[in-house]
């Protein structure tokens, strides 16, 4: 075992309010995702690194995404990144 099951279940815990709807955790973002036809919500847990570095983690749906990006060589727009799981994604897996 490399982490105990009890420092995961804290690390998905909320211990801080973050922009663009989103808490964070132990190294990471929670958010409730939202189906905008049906408004059926799922809650990701997702890790960011530079400039698009992404691993998103849906556990209702026994989903894993990961994306490997550069979404901008100046500036970060990582954040759009998230809009697709919510608007396209999710509603192609249901």
């Amino acid at each position: 075992m490399i982490v105990s099951k009890q420092w995961v279940e804290q690390s998905l815990q909320s211990y801080h309010e973050w922009m663009y709807g989103f808490h964070y955790g132990y190294l990471w973002y929670l958010k409730k995702e939202k189906i905008e036809k049906t408004g059926e919500e799922y809650i990701t847990y997702s890790a960011s690194g530079a400039g698009g570095q992404k691993i998103y983690v849906i556990p209702d749906l026994d989903m894993v995404i990961t994306v490997t990006s550069r979404t901008s060589l100046v500036k970060d727009n990582s954040h759009i990144l998230n809009d697709v799981i919510g608007r396209f994604i999710l509603p192609s897996v249901r």
